[in-house]
């Protein structure tokens, strides 16, 4: 790090350091002392208005004089600036209503040179392996978004979406390249580092699972791929994509096992340790269940149904993301878990509803099945105006006759 030279973090948190030292200039980076500061340095070297400067750091207050709150934050800044370990400058300057960032210092921020390595890279003129290399560079410089205390802003707002969009494209175009030659440790590190900064984008999510299935990790796969279901339906109520199924149905295809007898299979096979009630599996594991019970009871002439309970407030309105509603979910969960047989399966549709596969079961018991959910679940539910809905439909593509079963207890008995 050179001396004699500024160096201004705004991506993944704010920071200034000079001689190696970091600048102290207040605890709380999101006051606007420090939002005039950093705006004044991204924007280095330009005369700013006075009125862009009040529309910037006052814009959605209601206070009565902003220009004369932007004149105390200036001076307060100034104020600052000299008490620092910086070198004696003017630093703000004031000329014909227009205010600027202008010192003898030489300035780098971690932003522009972001902005400039992305640039390079898009650069279709250079070989591929340079706009890897260059892509790779700018991608380990992005330490998350652009100045994420004051995310709201308007201004920060419409940067931070131009330095995503260009860091995604980084990775991709990295990953790309890395993926071709054979790279897949480089690929690893760099969705692994992706996606902890953005830990909602499902692509990055399945770059992340692709680099861990050309190495083979085959149970990492897996695990990635849970976490990232887990993470999106927990705190979107967003179920897998057709994607997301298609790379988990990769990840499965290719697992394998070392050499074993049949006993120590069967060991690992039957992990089940609550056998008394129904099983529950995650969403693709449970379509895979239904497309093979449906043609085992094909072949059979058994019956199965498709139950769906959905969790609503006292309107039948189905019940939103919160608190509410993942206490509630945990209480039905509880419900079908123990309402139902130990041969049917269920699993979470979404956030607010969950879907069971009865089997061996006619039209009419599912009231009785979907009777004795509602019991449970009102039974051991402490939250306030939740209301379990149910429906049903053949898992036949023909309806089945009525076969009568004679309910007895947990059990339905043909």
């Amino acid at each position: 790090m050179e001396t004699g030279k500024l160096y201004v973090q705004m991506l993944g948190g704010f920071s200034l350091m000079y001689d190696g030292k970091l600048v102290m200039l207040e605890r709380n980076s999101g006051t606007k002392a420090t939002q005039l500061l950093q705006y004044l340095i991204y924007h280095n070297g330009e005369s700013v208005p006075r009125d862009k400067l009040v529309e910037v750091l006052y814009g959605n207050d209601d206070i009565s004089n902003p220009q004369n709150n932007l004149k105390v934050n200036i001076f307060r800044l100034r104020k600052l600036l000299q008490a620092s370990h910086l070198p004696d400058d003017d630093y703000i300057v004031h000329h014909n209503g227009m205010y600027s960032w202008q010192s003898k210092l030489e300035i780098e921020v971690d932003a522009s040179v972001f902005s400039a390595m992305a640039q390079d890279a898009a650069d279709f003129r250079r070989s591929p392996e340079a706009r890897c290399e260059m892509m790779l560079s700018a991608a380990r410089l992005y330490n998350g978004e652009f100045l994420p205390i004051i995310a709201s802003e308007p201004w920060v707002a419409v940067e931070s979406v131009k330095y995503r969009d260009m860091y995604i494209t980084c990775v991709q175009g990295a990953h790309e390249s890395l993926e071709a030659s054979g790279s897949y440790e480089e690929a690893l590190t760099l969705c692994n580092q992706a996606v902890k900064i953005y830990s909602y984008d499902e692509e990055l999510h399945m770059m992340r699972i692709s680099a861990l299935l050309d190495l083979r990790h085959y149970q990492e796969a897996l695990a990635a791929y849970d976490e990232a279901s887990r993470l999106f339906f927990e705190d979107l109520g967003i179920s897998p994509s057709p994607k997301m199924l298609e790379i988990y149905r990769r990840i499965t295809g290719n697992v394998r096992h070392s050499t074993a007898l049949i006993k120590e299979v069967k060991e690992t096979l039957s992990r089940d340790k609550k056998p008394d009630g129904a099983y529950y599996c995650n969403y693709p594991s449970f379509i895979d269940c239904f497309l093979f019970i449906s043609r085992l009871v094909d072949r059979s002439g058994q019956s199965i149904y498709l139950m769906m309970s959905t969790l609503t407030d006292v309107h039948g309105v189905p019940l939103e993301l919160g608190d509410k509603l993942s206490e509630a979910a945990d209480d039905l969960n509880t419900a079908v878990y123990d309402a139902l047989r130990n041969c049917d399966i269920f699993t979470r549709y979404s956030p607010c509803q969950f879907l069971m596969l009865l089997i061996g079961i006619n039209r009419e018991n599912c009231d009785i099945v979907a009777e004795r959910v509602s019991t449970r679940f009102k039974a051991i539910t402490q939250v306030r105006g939740v209301r379990v809905q149910h429906s049903f439909t053949s898992g036949l593509d023909i309806e089945p006759p009525s076969n009568p079963i004679k309910f007895s207890g947990n059990l339905w008995k043909i």
